[in-house]
């Protein structure tokens, strides 16, 4: 063990972060699961194995490289001081985008657009200089497609090395469920619940409401479907899976100081019966804010609509 964190020391290993030196050390030299280490750093299970991969290629990376070139920028490489300056921070400090931009003498890199415009620069120079200069773009174009955030302009990325869950996504998906007022949620029930044959179902989970989750009943209509799909909610083809889905959430709600674990366990069961809903893609395709929310429930939407039309149609006539 000792002679394979010899192996480690040095320029390679000094290239990862704090939580990538953390996952080799837990998985190679303590032999814990992937699991358990991921428990040790508080990171969710699909998080660790990511951690660990980028850990496990940098190190192969800036091992290869570091046998070759003494530095990261090798003296035979000719580029200017900024561009210099900004890949010290963001590879070899490995420095947040806000944080390097913060910190670089070049006050142009704070602006985007400045920013990308120099880096194409100097990596398009880079080129010219070279099989050393190919090999230098080369990692750093690996570095990028591997880091957990992407220090290149978009056009000269690579595809990254990481298929990533919108994990964001999936939480503005929960709010959305959970935090309907009380007066939303019984205008709701109000308006659209249907007792006719071959209804729809639709989990509404609130505190605010006995047993912390309703099943609310609707129509199978397009217009009602559309109307439940804008204000965010779920719509299921059977009860049972309506009142699964409310009762995962529910409990998974209950639990004060969430660990790892639980979250482990709730996520996969969350994406899996989002998925059965008959309005999948449009929930995955739309973008909720409060006062979307509260128009979609009011139809005040559509009556600025209306309006508006009328408003159009009067003005015409009147020209």
């Amino acid at each position: 063990m000792k002679t394979q964190r010899r192996l480690l020391d040095g320029k390679a290993w000094e290239i990862l972060n704090d939580d990538e030196q953390m996952a080799i050390d837990l998985s190679i030299f303590h032999n814990k699961s992937t699991w358990e280490a991921g428990e040790i750093l508080g990171k969710p299970h699909y998080k660790f194995l990511e951690i660990l991969r980028r850990a496990e290629y940098f190190i192969r990376l800036f091992t290869e490289y570091f046998e070759q070139y003494d530095d990261l920028v090798p003296e035979t490489i000719n580029i200017a001081l900024h561009f210099r300056e900004y890949l010290q921070l963001t590879i070899e400090e490995r420095r947040s985008i806000t944080d390097t931009i913060k910190l670089m003498q070049d006050e142009r890199y704070s602006i985007k657009s400045a920013r990308f415009r120099l880096i194409t620069e100097q990596l398009k120079a880079v080129d010219a200089q070279g099989v050393q200069g190919l090999a230098f773009h080369s990692l750093i174009s690996e570095f990028d497609r591997w880091n957990n955030f992407r220090i290149l302009p978009l056009d000269l990325q690579q595809p990254s090395a990481f298929i990533r869950r919108n994990k964001m996504r999936n939480l503005r998906h929960i709010k959305n469920l959970t935090s309907l007022p009380l007066f939303s949620i019984q205008l709701l029930i109000k308006k659209y619940s249907h007792f006719g044959p071959n209804p729809l179902f639709v989990p509404i989970i609130s505190r605010l409401i006995d047993d912390e989750f309703h099943i609310m009943k609707i129509k199978n209509d397009k217009k009602i479907i559309d109307k439940i799909s804008d204000i965010g909610l779920f719509i299921y083809p059977a009860l049972a899976k309506a009142e699964e889905c409310a009762k995962i959430i529910a409990k998974y709600l209950k639990i004060e100081n969430k660990s790892p674990k639980e979250g482990q366990k709730f996520w996969p069961e969350f994406r899996v019966i989002m998925q059965d809903t008959i309005n999948y893609k449009r929930l995955e395709n739309i973008s909720k804010s409060k006062t979307y929310l509260e128009k979609a429930i009011s139809g005040k939407s559509e009556k600025i609509k209306v309006e508006k039309r009328k408003k159009r149609k009067k003005d015409y006539l009147s020209e």
